[in-house]
């Protein structure tokens, strides 16, 4: 499945599903640190931000959890 399409998914279960931001490597401020980072680009362009944090209750973690693994297929 693709980012896009298991980002509107989740949102479709009530999950917010997010891209992170560029990489730190890739903002202009960093420039003269630049240095070869193999599969980052990839994972960054694959990656999907969930909901995790103390704040989360056993039954919304469990809700993502069931989700996720729904959306696997």
């Amino acid at each position: 499945m693709e980012r896009a399409e298991f980002m509107h998914e989740s949102q479709s279960r009530s999950i917010i599903a997010s891209q992170v931001d560029a990489p730190n490597d890739k903002h202009t401020m960093m420039k003269l640190f630049e240095a070869p980072l193999p599969g980052v680009d990839a994972f960054t362009n694959n990656q999907v931000s969930i909901p995790i944090g103390w704040w989360l209750s056993v039954t919304e973690r469990q809700h993502i959890v069931n989700s996720i693994i729904e959306l696997r297929g």
